[in-house]
């Protein structure tokens, strides 16, 4: 008896894990279809922010974005968080960025790059 509960407890761990990266891949596929209109963004937003030329106020601009993002971001729900982060990627992709992306545990990590 305790064979077939282990059996059927691995069979279902094996559907939801193969549901999840499905819908991961999705996820990835919807970004990446969405990837011109965020790049055509990326670029109108980086014209606004072009007349800053002093260093410090470019940071002050930063940080009041990212104000504004967290401050939005603490009413988001853990799917929601996911699909920005796939955003967040895709618009570091486009815009080249070399730097690596952290470390996360696999159960936190919505997808791998």
């Amino acid at each position: 008896m305790c064979w077939f509960i282990n059996e059927t407890s691995s069979s279902m761990d094996d559907k939801r894990k193969t549901k999840h990266e499905f819908i991961r891949r999705a996820i990835k596929e919807a970004v990446a279809r969405m990837k011109p209109e965020l790049h055509a963004a990326s670029e109108a937003a980086h014209q606004l922010f072009e007349e800053v030329e002093a260093e410090d106020q470019a940071d002050f601009e930063r940080t009041v974005e990212l104000g504004y993002v967290v401050d939005r971001l603490a009413n988001f729900c853990g799917p929601n968080l996911a699909v920005l982060y796939e955003l967040a990627c895709a618009l570091d992709e486009s815009h080249g960025s070399d730097e690596q992306e952290p470390e996360r545990p696999q159960r936190n990590q919505p997808h791998k790059h």
